[in-house]
């Protein structure tokens, strides 16, 4: 927060008033972002509501006025210690260890401080439990159909190669390669992962997906798009609180996100669960600079984005929301799921689909972005 304050206003109904803000900005460490948020709240109670109450707020965002400078990037790895053998490669660094797995070409573990908080990922993934709007049919057929005919529910990642070396600065480097494959055989992109490891234990993670078969119509010249497109993380379970800086804080989504303000949120993943009448895909939120998922000591995983990202995190599989009819059949998974999304589809209205722009077309992707196990101090 750099600077909060009060203004009395009383503008006459179907009038307008300029007004000139005090606003002192910092010359000097400026903030990457900077947003003014107004809010404007009632002076005195009224019948519907109380004094205080918000009846309208508004964001802007405000740009540096001259260039911030970014912050340094952590320059090497060379404290970070490389163990291969014939089924897995070990990058030990103090506290952690990452184990990667030469059958899959993925990261299958990270262990910190004794916990393991990474069980599996994270994987390329490109599927959600449809949405009531993707699999009601009004005037269109279910944009949910075509995705089960073409088998994006059971897409299967074929690992083709991968190698371990040190960059220029020392940093481990671990290219994998691979396919996702369609049930029957055919490959609809190539995936290409680099992992580069730093000695502050960060992981950066670049993933390049490049399209190779083409998807079918959804309708009558209309191509069919893809639910999403992002990593899918297999999390221990003691990681319950999320904190995150972007759009909340409630769910939004792409098409669904200018009632959002931005601002730095946090929330307990049972509150993140969104009560549809049937189980479906929930809880996305949109435009993320960066977010944490800890346990109650403080020990957890922090993500930060080159670019925006969504993000979500479920206590159930994607198949189990999809083949749940209501809420009380659904069960608790072993593992918690945080999704990390370059990008998502939006979720449309029941009569009408998705509009085109906030589609996830199928095309090149190319996105980054670091994960980072900590330990919060605890004073926090």
């Amino acid at each position: 927060m750099i600077q909060t304050g009060e203004l009395e206003l009383d503008i006459p109904p179907h009038t307008g008033q300029d007004i000139r803000l005090p606003l002192e900005l910092p010359a000097e460490q400026r903030p990457a972002e900077q947003w003014l948020d107004l809010s404007f709240r009632l002076k005195q109670a009224l019948v519907w509501a109380e004094p205080g109450h918000e009846v309208a707020w508004a964001q802007f965002n405000i740009p540096p006025s001259r260039p911030v400078e970014k912050a340094a990037e952590r320059t090497d790895g060379k404290s970070i210690e490389l163990e291969s053998a014939a089924a897995e490669i070990r990058a030990k660094g103090k506290d952690l260890v990452w184990t990667f797995s030469r059958e899959s070409g993925q990261l299958e573990s990270l262990l910190f401080r004794n916990i393991q908080l990474i069980q599996r990922g994270p994987t390329v993934n490109l599927w959600r439990a449809p949405t009531a709007n993707e699999l009601d049919e009004w005037r269109n057929p279910p944009i949910a159909e075509t995705w089960y005919r073409l088998g994006l529910d059971r897409l299967r990642r074929i690992h083709v190669s991968m190698n371990v070396e040190r960059d220029a600065e020392n940093r481990p480097v671990i290219l994998s390669s691979g396919l996702l494959k369609l049930p029957d055989g055919e490959t609809i992109f190539e995936v290409e992962t680099r992992y580069i490891l730093y000695s502050d234990g960060t992981l950066r993670i670049e993933t390049h997906l490049e399209p190779v078969a083409g998807l079918p119509d959804w309708m009558a010249g209309v191509t069919a798009w893809l639910p999403r497109i992002g990593h899918e993380l297999e999390v221990a379970k003691s990681l319950r609180t999320f904190s995150w800086l972007g759009r909340g804080p409630f769910e939004n989504y792409p098409d669904r996100n200018s009632g959002a303000r931005v601002g730095t949120f946090s929330s307990e993943i049972t509150d993140l669960y969104e009560p549809y009448l049937i189980p479906q895909e929930h809880g996305n939120r949109s435009e993320i600079r960066w977010a944490t998922l800890t346990d109650e000591q403080g020990i957890g995983l922090r993500v930060e984005g080159n670019e925006l990202l969504n993000m979500s995190l479920h206590r159930y599989s994607q198949d189990h929301l999809a083949r749940a009819n209501y809420t009380f059949q659904l069960e608790d998974s072993d593992v918690n799921y945080w999704y990390i999304d370059h990008q998502v589809t939006g979720v449309g209205g029941t009569p009408v689909p998705t509009l085109e722009k906030y589609r996830t077309e199928n095309r090149e992707y190319r996105w980054s972005y670091s994960i980072r196990p900590f330990e919060k101090p605890k004073n926090q």
